[in-house]
C-alpha cells in the first residue's frame, strides 16, 4: 500500500484553462494530503505529479472532526447516462470495464437516474471487480415506485417541476416519490443496496432538494422532512455504514436563493461536502 505524504501544489485543469486563469492572475492550485499508488499498490513517489494521470491521484472526502472519511480517485465515473434506452447492456457494462481498466476507482449513481436502471446496470458491471477496488456513491431523497404514472411528493401531490424529466426520464414503467424523512432515507439506502447488489456504499448524497423538482411549498416541506433524514444519514455515518454524506442540488431562481438554501441545509445537516 502506498504511503501517505504531503503533496506539492498541483492543478487538475486542462492546459488552456490553466493558462487562461494564470493570465488573470489566478493559479487555482490545490494542496493537500494524498496517497499515490501505482498498479498493484506500488508506491509512485518517484513520479512527478505533473505527469501522473488523474486516475491515479487520490483525494480524501469527509476527513474532518476526527473522522477518517475515504479516498477517491481524482477522476470518477458518473453513471447517470447508463440507464438510457438507447444504450445497450453490453455498451453500459463495457464503459465501466474501460473506466476500471484505466484506473478509475470512484463511481457515482442515483435512484433517479433512469429510475433505478443506472444503479442496476452499474451494480452488474462492478460485480466483476472486488469491492475493495472501487468507491461507490449513490443518493437519497426519492423512492422508485412501480406502476406509478407520475412523480409525487410524500403527501401524494404531483411534483411541480421546472426541470421536467430531462435528462433522466427513461424507465417510464416506474414513478418517483420524493421523501427526505428519517424512515424514507433509511429505506432508500437499503433499496439502493439491493439494486446495486453490494453490501455497502461509501457515501450518500441528499439529491435534488430544489426548485427543479418541487414548488416553493414542496421544497419547504422537503426541508422539514430533512431534519429527520439528516439524522438518519448522521447515524449511518457514525455507525460506519457510510463514510460521508453530502448534498447535490441544481435549480434555483437566483444566486441569493441558492446561498440561502445552502445555509439552511448546512444548519439542518452536518454535511461533509456539496456537489
Amino acid at each position: 500500500e502506498g504511503r501517505t505524504m504531503r503533496s506539492e501544489s498541483y492543478d487538475c485543469r486542462r492546459p488552456k484553462q490553466r493558462e487562461a486563469a494564470e493570465a488573470r492572475g489566478r493559479t487555482g492550485c490545490v494542496t493537500g494530503v494524498i496517497r499515490r499508488t501505482g498498479a498493484g499498490g506500488q508506491t509512485r513517489s518517484d513520479v512527478e505529479k505533473s505527469h501522473m494521470p488523474l486516475s491515479e491521484e487520490l483525494r480524501r472526502i469527509g476527513n474532518r472532526d476526527g473522522r477518517e472519511g475515504f479516498e477517491v480517485t481524482c477522476l470518477g465515473f458518473g453513471a447517470a447516462p447508463m440507464g438510457r434506452d438507447t444504450l445497450s447492456d453490453a455498451d453500459a457494462l463495457g464503459a465501466v470495464a474501460a473506466a476500471h481498466a484505466s484506473g478509475v476507482g470512484f463511481y457515482d449513481t442515483a435512484p433517479w437516474y433512469s429510475r433505478g436502471r443506472s444503479e442496476r446496470r452499474l451494480g452488474v458491471a462492478l460485480s466483476n471487480f472486488r469491492r475493495d477496488q472501487f468507491k461507490l456513491q449513490t443518493k437519497v431523497g426519492r423512492f422508485i415506485v412501480a406502476g406509478q404514472p407520475n412523480d409525487r411528493d410524500s403527501t401524494g401531490a404531483a411534483i411541480v417541476s421546472k426541470a421536467g424529466g430531462y435528462p433522466f426520464a427513461h424507465g417510464a414503467e416506474f414513478g418517483v416519490m420524493h421523501d427526505y424523512s428519517y424512515d424514507a432515507v433509511v429505506r432508500q439506502h437499503e433499496d439502493s443496496l439491493q439494486r446495486l447488489g453490494v453490501s455497502h456504499v461509501d457515501s450518500l448524497v441528499i439529491h435534488d432538494l430544489d426548485l427543479g423538482y418541487g414548488s416553493r411549498d414542496q421544497v419547504e416541506m422537503y426541508l422539514k422532512e430533512l431534519v429527520g433524514g439528516a439524522r438518519a444519514l448522521a447515524n449511518l455515518r457514525t455507525a460506519g455504514t457510510i463514510k460521508a454524506f453530502g448534498c447535490g442540488c441544481n435549480h434555483f431562481d437566483e444566486r441569493q436563493h441558492c446561498d440561502e438554501f445552502a445555509r439552511r441545509v448546512a444548519e439542518i445537516a452536518d454535511l461533509d461536502y456539496y456537489l
